[in-house]
């Protein structure tokens, strides 16, 4: 084989194994049903239940909840697996006169006035080292030849062994009013964002995309185990949240917000095909150079 398509493809494997990406969304909102058992093996196999399925969180209503997505792999050195109830917003304003840009403002994301500040159907999973997770991938729809389609993002990840002391798990079961510290024993999240424009960024060395999805679809699913300060709480949740687009605090706009919203951001290395045919296109220029 000639040395120079070895190099080409070495770079192209080496490329492909760093696989980095980033998603960050705070323009989700989620439905979500629990179903209790009494223990971990009756959550696993989904028997004997002794509550449910309870919808804590009502798509048919329009009783939805914020989601924040922060997943990263790699990038900056850190990764992060972060999926939490977005309840920090808050259109109230600071009581010490100051604007409610000033970070000095005391209200300043406090949550006030946000309606997912909300007991029923919080949950939190913020693993800021990704110790508990086990698998992740952050990739876009169709990258040919080095021109990103950048149409849709997709984001699969999952964990288990998520507890309060590594993650800070939390998840609220239907009209819980506290006591919902925990472990989730198992958790699984899919996200897919259409509706995007992915431009290449060669700080980041990925294709990124800053744009807000017109439609975004998922699911997070696993066990819960809520051991807080509550006995009447405690117990295994099997849960099931449904993503789709949309968010309360999205909808407000940065004027009306006590901070900025945080804009979303899908970033991803290109696709080990179009690795390749990158590889093999530089090849080819350098062979004609040469010639």
């Amino acid at each position: 084989m000639n040395k120079s398509l070895i190099i080409a493809l070495a770079i192209c494997a080496a490329s492909v194994a760093q696989a980095q990406f980033i998603a960050s969304t705070d323009n989700s909102r989620y439905a979500l049903t629990v179903t209790r058992y009494g223990s971990l093996a009756d959550a696993q196999a989904q028997t004997n239940a002794i509550g449910g399925p309870a919808t804590v969180v009502d798509a048919a209503t329009n009783d939805l909840r914020d989601l924040s997505v922060y997943f990263t792999d790699g990038v900056g050195g850190q990764d992060y697996s972060v999926f939490l109830t977005a309840w920090y917003y808050t259109t109230e304003a600071n009581t010490n006169a100051l604007p409610k840009d000033d970070p000095s403002g005391d209200r300043y994301y406090s949550g006030w006035g946000n309606p997912n500040n909300n007991f029923n159907g919080f949950v939190q999973m913020y693993d800021d080292v990704s110790a508990t997770r086990s698998s992740a991938s952050g990739t876009w729809s169709v990258l040919n030849a080095g021109v990103a389609d950048g149409s849709t993002f997709s984001l699969s990840a999952s964990g288990a062994n998520a507890t309060y002391a590594n993650a800070f798990s939390r998840l609220w079961p239907q009209n819980a009013l506290g006591g919902d510290d925990g472990t989730f024993h198992t958790w699984n999240l899919n996200l897919t964002a259409t509706g995007l424009t992915a431009n290449w960024n060669g700080t980041l060395g990925m294709y990124e995309s800053l744009d807000e999805a017109t439609t975004v679809t998922g699911s997070f699913t696993g066990i819960f185990e809520n051991q807080g300060n509550v006995p009447g709480n405690n117990g295994f949740y099997v849960y099931s949240g449904v993503i789709q687009g949309g968010s309360w605090a999205g909808a407000q706009g940065n004027a009306a917000l006590n901070g900025d919203f945080v804009n979303s951001q899908f970033a991803a290395v290109p696709e080990p095909a179009t690795m390749t045919l990158l590889a093999l296109a530089a090849l080819k220029r350098r062979k004609r150079k040469n010639a």
